[in-house]
């Protein structure tokens, strides 16, 4: 096995003894030279052998023998717990998931975080877009300006799987998004459950919205919800949909200017839209574009790399949810200023 010597140098490789261990660890990778990827290296931790391919981390269980086989994209941040459990969140249909893994010596630690360290700038959450300078997104809507009130603790995504009634009066889907309007222009920072109403607001939505299209009818929908955490105001440059069956309709909670497209501190405002009925030649995919002065980003509803925030200066942005399923995608980001 040949690992790399450089992640993003493709045609850069390590000349290393051969070592049994880790060509066992390729063949994995590799699926015995069927699947497209490229080992980069491994390490043998208390219960689980985990390597690093160009693709996706493995995490094998050694008594089980079950692989965990996760796209870099699926990983939000990752973390060292007391220099003995090594923390990799995910994103989950229900929100971010941490998951602790046992280091049992300081080499297995020191290779562990160089082997995730090697594949960071794929992660959501990840150091090089800012995550050593913040706190982690599992609380990173704690103290916010703007917000006038602790909140109750809530993970965004966790209400992913409530069933929500559907009301059979509604008439049309523009009933159903009109009716969100109303609902979340009264929002504000000074109620404990502002948060936790933002996100079951947007799963409402997405919840009726399969109720409205079902079966042959069915039609993929993605919210995108931001809430300016920066303690300035944040204008909404454009928004586009590069790929999808709609427009991106806004629903923006109390503090927003409509005539100039400003979010003051502490509001939030949810993205909306949806895809082309699905076909042979077209899955209806939605590909949404979100400009602001603070950040600018591409969103699909899919998982891909193309999905990705980047902030401009003196901004960073932290996905708290990134729920994506076959027919729905629902995220959720907030937006603050640099210390």
């Amino acid at each position: 096995a040949l690992p790399r010597k450089l992640a993003h140098k493709k045609n850069s490789v390590l000349l290393v003894p051969y070592d049994e261990k880790a060509a066992k660890a390729q063949k994995i990778v590799t699926g015995n030279e069927t699947k497209d990827d490229a080992y980069l290296c491994h390490v043998n931790i208390t219960n689980h052998l985990v390597i690093a391919s160009d693709r996706c981390l493995w995490i094998i269980n050694r008594a089980s023998r079950e692989p965990w086989c996760l796209n870099w994209e699926e990983i939000s941040h990752f973390q060292m717990i007391e220099n003995r459990f090594m923390e990799i969140t995910v994103f989950s249909q229900t929100g971010l998931m941490p998951h602790s893994f046992e280091v049992d010596s300081t080499d297995a630690v020191e290779t562990f975080l160089r082997l995730l360290s090697m594949q960071s700038s794929k992660m959501g959450n990840s150091a090089c877009r800012g995550f050593n300078e913040i706190s982690d997104p599992l609380h990173s809507t704690d103290d916010i300006p703007g917000i006038e009130t602790i909140q109750i603790d809530h993970i965004f995504g966790s209400v992913n799987n409530e069933d929500v009634p559907f009301n059979d009066t509604y008439r049309d889907e523009i009933e159903v998004i009109e009716l969100c309007y109303a609902r979340v222009k009264h929002l504000g920072g000074e109620s404990r459950t502002y948060f936790s109403s933002l996100d079951e607001e947007s799963w409402t939505l997405v919840s009726n919205w399969r109720f409205l299209f079902s079966g042959l009818n069915s039609r993929r929908c993605m919210i995108a919800g931001f809430i300016n955490g920066t303690g300035e105001n944040m204008q909404i440059k454009s928004t586009k949909l590069v790929e999808g069956g709609s427009p991106c309709y806004h629903i923006p909670t109390r503090d927003y200017d409509e005539a100039n497209c400003i979010l003051g501190p502490g509001a939030a405002i949810i993205f909306f839209a949806w895809g082309s009925p699905p076909s042979l030649k077209d899955e209806g995919g939605i590909f949404m574009n979100i400009e602001t002065n603070a950040f600018y980003c591409n969103l699909l509803n899919r998982k891909s790399p193309m999905t990705a925030i980047e902030a401009l200066p003196r901004y960073y942005c932290t996905f708290l949810e990134r729920s994506i399923s076959e027919w729905w995608a629902k995220y959720w980001v907030i937006v603050k200023c640099k210390l």
